[in-house]
């Protein structure tokens, strides 16, 4: 699965004309930075599943697929210890990410990317890194 025009949208986001996010990376750079930490804000987007939906007629030509793509941001605020702040800045981050996807169809896929699922992946040192998931369809021939 191509990432790249997931990728580009998020890099693409402005909130009050800025750039919210000081890295927009794939996958390697997401695994770096779990282990060596990042400048901050940053998202990270990497497919996460792939899959065939429903069965495949006798006289169709074309699959179906839907396809997860994870957007993990990472977000820290040091004027609140306990991370409410925080919290409020990344659901600014994770506003602006749904936003951007919202009646956006990427090149290779057929439809809008849809909001899934989010979960806390890990809560440190005041930092929070949450991943949200949206899942798109694309169809290919058999």
């Amino acid at each position: 699965m191509n990432i790249t025009p997931f990728v580009d949208r998020v890099s693409a986001i402005r909130i009050s004309g800025k750039k919210p996010f000081r890295v927009v990376a794939g996958s390697a750079d997401y695994s770096i930075a779990m282990k060596q930490g990042v400048a901050l804000p940053a998202a990270y987007v990497y497919p996460l599943t792939e899959q065939r939906i429903g069965g495949q007629w006798a006289n169709d030509p074309m699959e179906r697929f839907e396809a997860t793509v994870a957007v993990v941001i990472v977000a820290k605020n040091l004027r609140d210890a306990r991370g409410a702040q925080a919290l409020a800045d990344l659901q600014a981050l994770r506003n602006a990410v749904r936003d951007a996807f919202s009646q956006w169809r990427p090149d290779g896929f057929n439809e809008p990317p849809k909001f899934m699922r989010g979960a806390l992946e890990a809560f440190d040192d005041q930092t929070l890194w949450w991943e949200d998931q949206y899942a798109t369809i694309y169809y290919t021939r058999n």
